[in-house]
This record gives C-alpha cells, sequence and structure tokens, in this order.
C-alpha cells in the first residue's frame, strides 16, 4: 500500500510538471537551483535495471530580494533538499539506497551591464540512510566486522563488485561554492529567426567529516576515501528561441572527482537537450551520460547512459533579453 501511494505521488508529481505552463509560478526563484527531475534511464550496471528516476527538490527561504527585480545587487538565504530514488525492476527491494540531500545556502548577485553574475555557496549533509555495512550485508555499520571488511579493502578491489547495493550505509557531509555567468539574449541577424541565452557555471565541492566544519554528526571518513574528498564541475547551457511556441536548450555537464578510490572512474560527462514549449517551466529532455553514477554509492558504477524524462527549470528565460 504504501509503495502504491509513493508511486502514485510520483506520478501526480509528473502530472503538475507537464501543467505548470507559466514562468516561475511560484515565489522561490533563485538563480542557481536544482531542478526535480523524473525520469527512465537505462542501467549504469547491467544487474540493476530499474523503472524511474526520481530527484523531487524542495527550497524553503528565509530570505529572498530576487523578487524585487529593480534591485541591482540581489541575495537570498535558504535551506534546500533533495531526495534521489530509483525504482528498480525487481520484487523483493525495488526500491534502494534512496539518497537523501539537506543544505543551507547563501547566494548572492550583481549585474555587469546586460550580463549578470551569480555567487552561491552551500553546506550540508548528503547520506542514503541505510543501516548496514557498505562492503558487507551481513553486518552493522559501524561494527568491528564493518571495520575489518573496510580495512580488506586495497587499490586492487573492484569496489563495484563488492558493494551492498540494498542496504549499505553512506554518509558524508559537504559544502560546495557556485559561480554562474549569465549572458543575455542575442538577436541573431543571419534571418533564422533564433533568440540565444547563455548561462556558464562552476561548482566546487569538498566532502568532510563535520557537518558545517561545525558539528560531527557523520561518520563518513571512510566513504570520502573512496568517493573523494573534492570534485569539480562546469556546465554550459544555451537556450535557444525557435519560434513562438518552442524554446530549445542545449546543455554539458563535465565533473571530475579528485581522491577517488581506482576503481571509480573520477569524470563524468552529460550532454542534455531540453524543449520547453513556450512560456512553460517543464522541459522535456533527452540526455546521454558517460562516467561514474551519480546515486550515492553507485558512484562505484561506470558506463554510458541515455536518459528521458521531464524537468522543473524556473530559469527565466525570457528575462535575459
Amino acid at each position: 500500500m504504501i509503495l502504491r501511494s509513493f508511486v502514485f505521488a510520483l506520478f501526480m508529481l509528473t502530472i503538475g510538471f507537464i501543467q505548470a505552463q507559466k514562468r516561475n509560478p511560484f515565489n522561490n526563484y533563485l538563480p542557481i537551483m536544482e531542478n526535480s527531475i523524473f525520469s527512465w534511464k537505462t542501467p549504469m550496471n547491467e544487474e540493476e535495471s530499474f523503472l524511474f528516476d526520481a530527484q523531487p527538490t524542495l527550497y524553503y527561504q528565509f530570505y529572498n530580494s530576487y523578487l524585487m527585480s529593480e534591485k541591482k545587487h540581489q541575495q537570498a538565504a535558504y535551506a534546500f533538499f533533495k531526495t534521489h530514488i530509483r525504482m528498480y525492476q525487481e520484487t523483493s527491494l525495488p526500491i534502494k539506497t534512496p539518497s537523501y540531500i539537506g543544505f543551507i545556502g547563501y547566494q548572492y548577485s550583481f549585474n555587469w551591464g546586460k550580463n549578470q553574475f551569480n555567487l552561491a555557496a552551500e553546506t550540508g549533509h548528503y547520506s542514503n540512510g541505510q543501516s548496514n555495512c557498505a562492503w558487507d550485508p551481513s553486518v552493522k555499520d559501524g561494527s568491528p566486522a564493518c571495520e575489518a571488511a573496510f580495512t580488506a579493502i586495497n587499490d586492487e578491489t573492484n569496489l563495484a563488485d563488492l558493494l551492498n547495493r540494498s542496504s549499505g550505509n553512506f554518509s558524508t557531509n559537504r559544502t560546495k561554492l557556485m559561480l554562474q555567468f549569465v549572458l543575455p539574449r542575442i538577436n541573431n541577424t543571419d534571418g533564422n529567426g533564433f533568440d540565444i541565452a547563455h548561462r556558464l557555471s562552476f561548482s566546487y565541492s569538498r566532502n568532510h567529516e563535520a557537518f558545517a566544519y561545525l558539528f560531527n554528526v557523520s561518520n563518513g571518513q571512510g566513504d570520502i576515501q573512496f568517493i573523494g574528498d573534492q570534485s569539480f564541475a562546469f556546465s554550459t547551457e544555451s537556450f535557444f528561441s525557435l519560434d513562438a511556441n518552442i524554446d530549445l536548450s542545449i546543455k554539458n555537464d563535465v565533473e571530475y572527482i579528485h581522491g577517488v578510490h581506482p576503481s571509480i572512474n573520477p569524470w563524468r560527462y552529460s550532454l542534455t537537450v531540453n524543449v520547453f514549449p513556450a512560456d512553460w517551466v517543464t522541459a522535456f529532455f533527452v540526455s546521454y551520460t558517460t562516467g561514474h553514477d551519480n546515486y550515492n554509492y553507485r558512484i562505484v558504477d561506470s558506463r554510458n547512459q541515455f536518459s528521458v524524462g521531464v524537468s522543473w527549470d524556473l530559469f527565466d528565460r525570457q528575462q535575459y533579453q
């Protein structure tokens, strides 16, 4: 019953995405935001085909001056929550190790001519809430037997073969710094009618033991030794107005993680094409990804992957013109 209710809720969430036909319908716009996504993907691991991948997000704002469009300098303080869930094609454990992310953040923006610079800093916790050892499903996380399993891992170990995929604990605290540069729409003079807007983003993330570097609520030092201590990401996205009815965006994402275990691919690249019906914040997308997975400890998997789905992007494409 709980599973059916959950699937129904996800279905209604997807319908809500598709029904969202006005830009920025809520007063929660931020220039740098994680999108809510619902998609189907080809598997990263041959033994784990899944029915769907869902990434609902929620922002709670303590203060936001971005609604005051006349301000040249804008800022916001907020809390950000994200759940990453996959429904697998299995009868016994259809949902395994969902991710939970909770951050507090601050953003600041200023204009330079018609261009806009956006800065963001977020810090918080990232885990999957499981109780068993990541490397031995028969023992509890943090137990002496789990510590022994962790100690037995060396540089030649294939972590993808060893991972406890149904109940293995994953936990770390993370701080993230982001810079985004938005170029306004450029009217193409070649006669094809395209209007183009660009945004370039760079982020730096660091995994650490203590929440916000102040409160040690994580037993994640062992995880950090495998998943890496810091990562660098760069993305470009260009928005095209094809005609009065369709907007299109092409996005490239590149990530590199420093300090991962030798069996983990440190690189991840994604190419995504989003199609927006006019004045919708909902995008229908297709995506190609190569490199490591992004589902907590599934980072141990690496493969080529194709995705189709819907995402919800509050980026106001009409603002930059």
